[in-house]
């Protein structure tokens, strides 16, 4: 079995998730047994499954495993329901879509929330005393049971919580106290009869390392990949039954975005590249020239004691290569599209810049901008002030990008760096061409004269300039659509499995 460690998945994901993803798909339709294995509570998960399409139980959660919830099915659609809790027929119930607030006269004292994606199915219930604070909160998993009782003190802080089983038994108990300074912390687990004991730990960090110790001792001599810095690094090395051990690298390697091979080390690496890379089988990057350089900054492949593999952590599946690919004539006029968290490093300062250039020249080109990020409303403020609302549109997170890749004359990149761009893989999947700044290492291998442009790094003019001409030339378009789809071919399903099982070895 190979484990892909994280810490979550939720309903917004970022680029190591959605790596995770393809690739426990890519392993699936390979007849390759994995799974994702997450450690933050969520009772959303077989919601997250249907989501993001994902092979069913693909994703193994601790507390599920821990609360016996692993492969259970769902209830009916939308159970339970209110009706469920029997409120006392003098209550006043004050129904909303997403909660209703419940009264005893003129006193709160339920508020009764409702499951994203549903119709009034239970979600949590909120229980206040006499002078409206909140004491006690029921979670139920989406799957339709009771999952989580919460106790809380009359300031409001968490003071004990028990999780269940769906059969109601009684199976994680966890206490918190507080520091000199009033802050809450955990301060015991109680796992409750399993497999015929009791056992405690300290924190959720030695839980998590004890639970992919059972999993590899359900499944003995599997593969362990970590894939989050920090929480799945520590964890994975810090498993006792000696598995086989992997962790991937998501971002450049060193600190310093330009310089990949005398820059400093990024310090969330320094424990799986230097402290404790002898406890690895392997390191893994995404792209060939990230492991030249990473070599190189180890001091070369003489004292390279742990193994750094490539495997792209992009895929594209072999169904889109199969499709074929929509015409320009068929797609928005004008239309580029750019899909990546809106982060500092992707810096859509630049991006807007270009698109003015363009702008000023092709009253008619369209942005549209995939994705999500606490600067949005700062961004859309700015597009507002520049009188270019109207042209530049914010999409936000969406899961099926199909329609934005297949509608777009030309996907823009300005990110300043990136292990590998899974957007750009997938813009040239569709056929879409690619004009991106040359930096490490997302659009390189990916971005060429063939595929689209690759401009010297921040050369916003040179940028437009290219845009300018792909986009007004039907003819310069198709070849370079052809060279896109082509170039994908490279990151199919079959052969990016290839990469996978030579870098487990």
């Amino acid at each position: 079995m190979i484990y892909l460690v994280n810490e979550y998945i939720v309903a917004m994901n970022s680029g190591i998730e959605h790596s995770e993803m393809q690739r426990v798909k890519m392993f699936s339709e390979n007849n390759e047994p994995a799974k994702i294995v997450i450690r933050n509570y969520d009772r959303l998960i077989a919601q997250y499954i249907k989501r993001f399409a994902l092979p069913q139980n693909s994703i193994l959660n601790m507390f599920d495993y821990f609360q016996e919830a692993i492969n259970v099915p769902s209830k009916e659609p939308n159970y339970p329901k209110i009706e469920s809790l029997n409120l006392a027929a003098e209550y006043n119930v004050d129904p909303g879509a997403d909660v209703s607030h419940v009264y005893d006269g003129d006193q709160l004292v339920y508020d009764v929330h409702f499951a994203p994606g549903t119709v009034g199915q239970l979600f949590a219930v909120d229980v206040y005393n006499n002078k409206e604070i909140r004491m006690q909160s029921t979670l139920y998993d989406i799957r339709g049971f009771k999952s989580r009782d919460q106790f809380f003190d009359q300031q409001g802080n968490l003071i004990t919580q028990y999780s269940y089983s769906p059969s109601g038994k009684r199976k994680i108990e966890e206490f918190f106290a507080k520091n000199e300074e009033g802050q809450s912390y955990m301060s015991l687990i109680h796992l409750l009869d399993y497999r015929d004991q009791d056992l405690y730990f300290n924190n959720y960090d030695e839980l998590f390392v004890y639970f992919l110790d059972q999993l590899n001792q359900d499944n003995p001599g599997s593969t362990f990949i970590a894939d989050r810095p920090g929480t799945s690094y520590n964890a994975v090395l810090n498993m006792k039954t000696n598995p086989r051990r992997f962790a991937t690298i998501p971002t450049p390697h060193s600190s310093n975005p330009k310089d990949q091979v005398f820059g400093d080390l990024s310090k969330m690496y320094a424990d799986i590249l230097l402290q404790r890379a002898d406890s690895l089988n392997g390191v893994i990057v995404a792209t060939e020239e990230q492991k030249h350089d990473l070599t190189k900054w180890m001091g070369g492949a003489k004292l390279v004691t742990t193994p750094i593999k490539q495997a792209s952590f992009g895929v594209v599946s072999d169904t889109l290569l199969e499709n074929k690919i929509v015409p320009l004539e068929d797609r928005g006029p004008h239309k580029l599209v750019f899909v990546g968290r809106v982060t500092k490093n992707q810096r859509l300062e630049k991006l807007i810049n270009v698109f003015k250039l363009v702008h000023n020249q092709l009253s008619d080109v369209t942005l549209d901008i995939y994705g999500y990020g606490e600067s949005i409303k700062g961004w859309n403020e700015k597009i507002k002030e520049d009188k270019l609302d109207a042209a530049i549109k914010f999409k936000g997170y969406q899961v099926d990008l199909n329609e934005a890749y297949d509608t777009a004359q030309l996907f823009i990149s300005t990110t300043l760096s990136d292990a590998q761009s899974l957007s750009i893989i997938e813009a040239l999947g569709h056929g879409t061409p690619v004009v991106a700044f040359d930096t490490k290492y997302g659009p390189v291998g990916l971005v060429d004269d063939e595929t689209g442009k690759l401009v010297a790094d921040e050369d916003e003019t040179t940028m437009a300039i290219n845009i300018i001409q792909i986009i007004s030339d039907q003819s310069l378009w198709n070849e370079k659509s052809i060279g896109a789809r082509k170039r994908a071919q490279q990151y199919s399903a079959s052969r990016v499995f290839k990469q996978w099982k030579k870098g487990l070895r």
